[in-house]
């Protein structure tokens, strides 16, 4: 089945991938093109106002309301450049969210650190200060239009994931919806009374308790971690990113985040276990950047290539 987005990409690419910690730099080695999204609770972003002793319009007034009612929701809709709250399908909370198109970032170790630029006037930019978690989307060849549209609007205008008809989902390609966990106890052990099973049986109610425990503690972490992280279904990457800190000295209008990536997840066509690349010349590219409305692409290799390749690294050698 194809994706309404990018035609080009189907059901084989779409399993995910978790990538190991000490990969996590490879992900941004190519300088892939992203789209960057924002996502943050309405609750949240009224405690952290409050929090916050950077100089806002207004923000003084967030400062003496101990119990922000629909007046400091107002202060907020004020003070944040995202200002009109969206609603996501999954929750009835408001939130605030913003999407752009980001290209300039560059990994700084292979620690997952990298650093990235944002021209200050961004409603991400704004966003990004407030949450501090944020996902890369790394899109691919045939989303070059819906990548140039994405930069060429503003999200203090308009929702760009309702306007361009998004699939949302959180990082790794999972439901915004918390789901209910797999069953553990396939065979109903621990339904029954303990005075009926056999040593057997008692010893595999301890190992499905366990995994039990296992699971659920699994669960709970990886919705902690990705708390605030929105990603889009159509890219081939998700990489959830937290700021660490900010340089706001105006560099030509930007500002400078550093930047490290938690935790990523890539579609198994392009990730062979240590490259970020498609693993077939049919799998689609993905997307760099040369400018003035150029990009490039990074692709497999051809068979004709790899030859070619294999005979200049033999002539080479002798």
């Amino acid at each position: 089945m194809a994706d309404p987005i990018c035609p080009a990409l189907s059901e084989t690419t779409s399993e995910w991938l978790a990538v190991p910690k000490s990969m996590l730099s490879r992900l941004l080695y190519t300088n892939p093109v992203c789209l960057l999204s924002t996502f943050c609770e309405a609750e949240q972003l009224d405690c952290e106002m409050v929090q916050d002793e950077q100089p806002h319009q207004r923000a003084d007034e967030i400062a003496k309301t101990e119990q922000p009612g629909a007046e400091a929701q107002e202060i907020v809709q004020d003070t944040i450049v995202e200002a009109s709250p969206h609603q996501v399908s999954t929750t009835t909370a408001l939130c605030s969210r913003a999407l752009m198109t980001i290209t300039w970032l560059t990994a700084t170790s292979n620690a997952g650190e990298f650093v990235c630029s944002l021209n200050r006037t961004r409603s991400s930019y704004a966003l990004l200060k407030r949450v501090r978690k944020f996902v890369l989307n790394v899109p691919v060849k045939g989303m070059e239009e819906l990548v140039r549209q994405i930069g060429s609007c503003h999200s203090a205008e308009l929702d760009k994931y309702e306007r361009f008809a998004l699939d949302l989902c959180r990082p790794g390609g999972g439901p915004l919806s918390p789901t209910a966990l797999p069953s553990a106890d396939p065979s109903g052990l621990l339904q029954r009374d303990p005075s009926e099973l056999s040593i057997a049986e008692r010893k595999l109610v301890q190992h499905t308790r366990r995994e039990v425990r296992r699971q659920a503690e699994a669960a709970l972490l990886r919705r902690e971690q990705d708390r605030n992280a929105l990603a889009l279904r159509c890219c081939v990457a998700h990489l959830v990113c937290e700021v660490t800190s900010l340089c706001e000295e105006s560099v030509a209008g930007h500002g400078l985040f550093c930047c490290r990536i938690t935790h990523a997840y890539v579609r198994s066509a392009y990730w062979d276990g240590k490259c970020f690349a498609p693993r077939d010349p049919t799998t689609p590219p993905y997307l760099t950047f040369f400018g003035s409305g150029r990009f490039g692409y990074v692709r497999a290799e051809t068979e004709t290539e790899q030859v070619k390749l294999a005979l200049l690294l033999s002539v080479s050698g002798q």
